[in-house]
C-alpha cells in the first residue's frame, strides 16, 4: 500500500536481488527489491539516482521503496564534495569479514595550519581499491564530503599511501609454502611467520629471497610473534650487516678448511649449512711519525721487516680495534688485491662487517699485503693423476700438492712436474704444499747414491692407508713400504736392514705396485744414503724371485664379472681372486687357465688369491702317475645318467664312479710316501674263493663247443677236472682260508677307452694316478679286457654274440649282445658259430649294450647242407591253376591268356630243375576250366 508523496534518493548499496536507497529527506536507508524497478533492463549500481514511493507490506507491516524510476546521473545530490585531497591516519580499522560490507572505520586527518584535527568515518564501500584494506596506523589519502541533511563530514575514495603503526622491521623471505611463509629478520636472530593475506600488495606473489618490510604482532593462537602488513622492497634495500669505518690489518692464522662433521649441516637447527672458512688475527696499526720525503736509512741500522715497511708506508691512520681478536673469512671475502689463496702467516688488509643479529664480525674485501716468508725446498718423488709427492730437505715424511692448483711456475708453463724435479714451496698448517716453484733440476740434493746393485729379502711390509686410488679395494692387501734385509752373495745371510717405499719399485707387471711384493721375496735394489739423517734406503727395487714356499698352483675353475675362483692343487677348497690381482694379464682369464698365486687368509670372508701369475699350459699337475700298467677286476660299475633339478630347468648328466679291485702288494712298492697312508685306508681283505668264482665264469664263457653246438669232448672234461683237483689240492696245502689283501680304485666312465662299459667281474687294465691334494689313488686310461663269445647269428649289418655274464639280478647266465658288422676288426665276414673277442659299450642311439672291437679268434667250420629229395625239387603243375603273369619271355615259353581276372600266367611248358635230368611236363589246362 503506497503512502505519501514520491521521493528522490541515491542507491546506497546493492546486494544480490535487493538494495538500500538513501533519500534526500529521510535519515534512514530504505529497503527495495529489484522487482520494484520499472526499467528491468537497467543494471542497478551504487550511486544511481532514483525516484520512488514508500509502500507498506500488509502481512509484515514493514515499509520499503516501490515504483522505482531511474533518473539521470547527478540529478540528486546528497553530499557536497570539498576541494582537494586530504591525508590522514587510520585510528580504527573496519569491522567485517568482507571489505565491501565492513563498517565502523575512523580516519584522523593531519592538522592544517589554523585548523584542528578532524575525525572522519568511512566504510568498506568508501575504499578506492578493495584489495588494500587499511589497518590501524596506516597513512591514507581521502576525499572529504559534507552531508546536506546532517551537515556531517565523511571520507570517500580512501586510498592507501603507506603502512604505519611504528615498529617497522626489515627482512628477507626465507621459505614459502602454499599460503604462508617465513621471514628472516635483519635486525635480530629470529624467523617470523606470515600469511599471504598480510601482504599489502595482494597482486604480488611472495617468493623466497624477496626483501620485505613488516610489522610485528603477537599471534592469537600460539602467542608467538608474526609478521603483518608486509610490503615488498626493492632489491638491495635490506642489509644484515653494517660496515665498520676504515681498513684493518691482520695475520692469517688458519687457512680456509671444511667445517667438522658435527657443524657441517645446521639446516635442521634453525640455520643454513656452515661454509668452509678461515681465521685472521687482528692487530692494531698506528700511524708512524712524520718523516721527510727525502729521508734515507741510517748506515749501520738494522733493516726493517717487510711487513713493518708496508705498515709504515700505508696511508692508514690510527685504528682502534674493538671486538674479537680474530675474525672469520671465506672464499667470497677476497677483493681485487688478493688473487691467490691465503695461508697461515700471510699479512692482509680487510674491511670488517658486523652482523646486526649476532654482533659477530667477519672480514671482507681482503687484500694480500705480504706472503708468508717461510720457504722450504725438496725433490719430487712421485706423480699420479696431477698429485705430486715431495721429499723435503728439512723435514721427514712425504708432502703432496696438486699440480694445477698449487704450482705457480714451471719450466714449460704447462703446470706439470716429473719425478726428480727440484721445487721450492710453502707448507700449510694441514701439511699440504702451496705456492710451488719448480727450480732447475739438480738444485736440491737429498741422497748420496751408493755404487752397485744389491740383493736382499723382504722381511716386513707396512699396510697403506686408504686413499682415492684404493677406493673399493681391500686395504690389508695394499702396502706403502717395508723392510729389506741385505744378503751376502756367498753365505746368503742377513747383514743390514733397509727401508723402502712402494713408489720406488720397478713394476713392469699389470699389478698395482702396492700389491707387488710379499714377505720372503728376493729383490734387487740400489742403496742410497740420506744426507739429512744418514740412514740407508733402498731405491729402484726390482722383484727377482718370489718365495716359492708360499706359492700355490691351480686352474681357473669359474669366471664371473670381474672375479673368479681357482681350483687348488694342494687343497680341496676353491680360492677367490679378483682380476686386478693378475701380474701378467689384465683381461678376463678363460676357464682352465693354469695359474700360480699367493693365498691370503687374513680376510674374514675366506681365503683370497693375490699376485696371480698365468703359467704355460701343462705347468700345473694335479695328479702324479705311478709307473707301469696294472690289472684288476671291476667291483662296481661306473654309470652316467640324466637328472633334472626341477621343473623348467635344464637336465644335467650325473656321473657315478665305479671301483676296481687290485692287489695291494703289486702297487704298494711303487707309491710315494705321502700316498701310502691313503692306500692303507682303501685296503680291504678279499678271499680267494671270490677270485676263483671269477675264473670259473671266465672258463665257462670260453669253453669250446663242437660243430653241433654240444659241449666239449669227455676227454677234455676229464683233463680239466684233473687240473682243478690239482689246483684245489695245492690251495688246501697252503691253507683252507687263504686271504689276500686288496684295495679299490675309483674310475670314471669317461676314463674308459673306446667308450667301453666294464661290468662287475670284468677284468680291466689301467694306470694309477696319485692325487696331490689328499694322496688318494684313482684309475686312469682304463682299458677293458676283451671278452670271449660266440657269434649267434648275422643278418645284414647287425648280429648277436652269445657270452657269459651277470643279469640284472646278479646271476650268472648267457647273454646276447648285438653288434654292427662295421665294428668287426679287418672287416671280416662273421657267421654263426665263430669264436670272437669283443668289448661291451653303451650305444646311445639304441639305449642298450653293444659289442665293439670284435676280433675273430676261431672260425667255425663250414656246415654241409643235406641233399634235397626228388619230391622237394619236383614242381607239379596244378590243373586249371593260374598265376599272375609277369610278362612273356623272349623265347615265347610263357604266354598270356584272356581270363576273367585279367592277364594270368599259364604253366604249359616243361621245367628243368636242378640239372639232374628231372623233367616235369605240365599238362595243358582244359578248355572248360579256361
Amino acid at each position: 500500500e503506497v503512502q505519501g508523496p514520491r521521493q528522490r534518493g541515491v542507491i546506497a548499496s546493492v546486494k544480490d536481488s535487493y538494495g538500500f536507497i538513501e533519500g534526500e529527506e529521510s535519515d534512514d536507508r530504505i529497503f527495495f527489491h529489484f522487482s520494484e524497478i520499472s526499467d528491468r533492463g537497467h543494471r542497478i549500481e551504487r550511486g544511481d539516482c532514483v525516484e520512488f514511493s514508500i509502500g507498506q507490506d500488509r502481512s509484515s507491516g514493514k515499509t520499503s521503496a516501490c515504483e522505482i524510476d531511474m533518473l539521470r546521473s547527478g540529478s540528486v545530490v546528497l553530499e557536497e564534495v570539498l576541494e582537494g585531497r586530504f591525508e590522514g591516519v587510520v585510528e580504527k580499522e573496519l569491522r567485517g569479514s568482507r571489505v565491501q560490507e565492513a563498517t565502523g572505520g575512523i580516519i584522523r586527518l593531519k592538522p592544517v595550519q589554523g585548523e584542528e584535527d578532524r575525525v572522519l568515518s568511512f566504510m568498506g564501500v568508501d575504499l578506492d581499491d578493495f584489495r588494500y584494506r587499511p589497518a590501524e596506523g596506516d597513512v591514507v589519502e581521502v576525499t572529504v564530503v559534507v552531508s546536506k541533511k546532517r551537515q556531517t563530514k565523511k571520507a570517500r575514495k580512501v586510498v592507501f599511501v603507506a603502512p604505519g603503526g611504528g615498529g617497522r622491521e626489515q627482512g628477507v623471505i626465507s621459505a614459502v609454502k602454499e599460503s604462508f611463509g617465513f621471514i628472516e629478520c635483519a635486525d635480530r636472530s629470529a624467523r617470523l611467520f606470515f600469511h599471504f593475506t598480510e601482504m599489502v600488495d595482494r597482486r604480488h606473489e611472495p617468493r623466497a629471497g624477496d626483501e620485505v618490510e613488516f610489522n610485528v604482532q603477537p599471534s592469537d593462537r600460539h602467542g608467538q610473534d608474526n609478521a603483518a602488513r608486509v610490503t615488498v622492497l626493492p632489491k638491495g634495500t635490506v642489509s644484515f650487516e653494517t660496515e665498520e669505518e676504515g681498513r684493518f690489518r691482520g695475520k692469517v692464522t688458519q687457512e680456509i678448511r671444511a667445517p667438522s662433521n658435527r657443524n657441517r649441516n645446521r639446516q635442521g637447527k634453525g640455520g643454513p649449512p656452515e661454509k668452509p672458512s678461515g681465521r685472521i688475527a687482528l692487530e692494531p696499526v698506528d700511524k708512524p711519525a712524520d718523516k721527510p720525503e727525502n729521508a734515507s736509512v741510517v748506515e749501520g741500522s738494522a733493516p726493517e721487516d717487510p711487513a713493518e715497511q708496508l705498515q709504515a708506508s700505508s696511508p692508514l691512520g690510527r685504528v682502534s680495534v674493538k671486538g674479537p681478536k680474530s675474525v672469520g673469512f671465506d672464499k667470497s671475502s677476497f677483493g681485487d688485491g688478493c688473487t691467490t689463496g691465503l695461508i697461515a702467516g700471510d699479512i692482509v688488509e680487510m674491511t670488517l662487517m658486523t652482523d646486526k643479529r649476532t654482533k659477530q664480525q667477519r672480514a671482507t674485501n681482503i687484500a694480500l699485503v705480504a706472503e708468508n716468508p717461510t720457504r722450504e725446498r725438496g725433490v719430487v718423488c712421485g706423480v699420479r693423476d696431477l698429485i705430486a709427492s715431495v721429499r723435503g730437505a728439512e723435514r721427514g715424511g712425504r708432502l703432496t700438492f696438486h699440480c694445477y692448483n698449487s704450482l705457480r711456475s714451471s719450466p714449460g708453463d704447462d703446470f706439470e712436474v716429473s719425478v726428480g724435479d727440484s721445487v721450492e714451496f710453502t707448507v700449510m698448517s694441514n701439511s699440504g704444499l702451496c705456492r710451488v716453484d719448480v727450480l732447475e733440476r739438480g738444485t736440491v740434493v737429498l741422497d748420496e747414491q751408493l755404487e752397485g746393485r744389491r740383493r736382499g729379502r723382504v722381511t716386513d711390509l707396512v699396510v697403506a692407508k686408504q686413499d682415492q686410488w684404493s677406493r673399493g679395494k681391500e686395504s690389508s692387501k695394499m702396502h706403502s713400504g717395508g723392510t729389506i734385509v741385505m744378503l751376502e752373495e756367498e753365505e746368503e745371510e742377513a747383514t743390514m736392514a733397509l727401508q723402502f717405499r712402494t713408489s720406488d719399485l720397478k713394476n713392469e707387471s699389470t699389478l698395482d705396485s702396492r700389491c707387488l711384493l710379499a714377505v720372503g721375496d728376493v729383490v734387487e735394489f740400489d742403496a742410497s744414503k740420506e744426507l739429512r739423517t744418514g740412514e740407508l734406503t733402498a731405491t729402484a727395487v726390482e722383484l727377482v724371485e718370489m718365495d716359492g714356499s708360499k706359492r700355490l698352483q691351480g686352474t681357473v675353475n669359474a669366471v664371473k664379472d670381474g672375479y673368479g675362483f681357482i681350483k687348488c692343487v694342494d687343497r680341496d677348497t676353491r680360492v677367490f681372486f679378483h682380476f686386478s690381482q693378475q701380474m701378467n694379464s689384465s683381461g678376463e682369464p678363460s676357464y682352465g687357465t693354469e695359474v700360480e698365486f699367493n693365498c691370503d687368509s687374513s680376510d674374514q670372508k675366506g681365503e683370497t688369491a693375490n699376485r696371480v701369475k698365468i703359467l704355460p699350459r701343462g705347468s700345473v699337475v694335479f695328479e702324479i702317475p705311478v709307473e707301469g700298467r696294472f690289472r684288476g677286476t671291476v667291483s662296481a660299475e661306473a654309470k652316467k645318467h640324466m637328472s633334472s633339478k626341477g621343473f623348467g630347468q635344464r637336465p644335467e648328466f650325473q656321473i657315478v664312479p665305479g671301483t676296481i679291485l687290485v692287489d695291494a702288494d703289486e702297487i704298494q712298492p711303487l707309491l710315494p710316501d705321502f700316498a701310502k697312508p691313503q692306500l692303507a685306508a682303501q685296503e680291504k681283505l678279499v678271499s680267494d674263493p671270490l677270485d676263483q668264482a671269477f675264473e670259473e665264469q671266465h672258463r665257462e664263457a670260453t669253453a669250446p663247443e663242437d660243430q653241433d653246438g654240444a659241449a666239449a669232448a669227455p676227454e677234455q672234461e676229464e683233463g680239466a677236472a684233473a687240473e682243478e683237483q690239482e689246483a684245489a689240492a695245492k690251495d688246501s696245502s697252503e691253507g683252507e682260508a687263504a686271504v689276500c689283501a686288496k684295495f679299490s680304485l675309483r674310475f670314471r666312465p669317461d676314463e674308459v677307452a673306446d667308450r667301453a662299459v666294464p661290468y662287475v667281474g670284468d677284468e680291466v687294465e689301467f694306470s694309477v694316478m696319485v692325487t696331490k691334494r689328499n694322496g688318494s689313488l684313482v684309475a686312469k686310461d682304463v682299458v677293458a679286457t676283451p671278452k670271449p663269445g660266440t657269434v649267434g647269428s648275422v643278418r645284414g649289418r647287425q648280429g648277436f654274440i652269445k657270452h657269459h655274464g651277470l643279469n640284472e639280478r646278479g646271476e650268472q647266465t648267457v647273454l646276447e649282445t648285438f653288434f654292427y658288422t662295421d665294428d668287426v676288426h679287418d672287416k671280416v665276414q662273421l657267421k654263426g658259430g665263430d669264436e670272437v673277442e669283443f668289448v661291451v659299450t653303451f650305444d646311445t642311439r639304441s639305449k642298450s649294450a653293444r659289442c665293439v672291437n670284435v676280433v675273430r679268434t676261431k672260425e667255425a667250420p663250414e656246415s654241409v647242407r643235406p641233399e634235397r629229395t626228388r619230391m622237394q625239387l619236383q614242381k607239379k603243375s596244378v590243373a586249371g591253376g593260374f598265376k599272375q603273369s609277369k610278362g612273356p619271355n623272349e623265347d615265347g615259353s610263357v604266354g598270356f591268356v584272356k581270363g576273367q581276372f585279367g592277364r594270368m600266367r599259364c604253366y604249359d611248358v616243361v621245367l628243368e630243375v636242378n640239372e639232374s635230368e628231372v623233367e616235369v611236363e605240365a599238362e595243358p589246362p582244359a578248355e572248360e576250366s579256361i
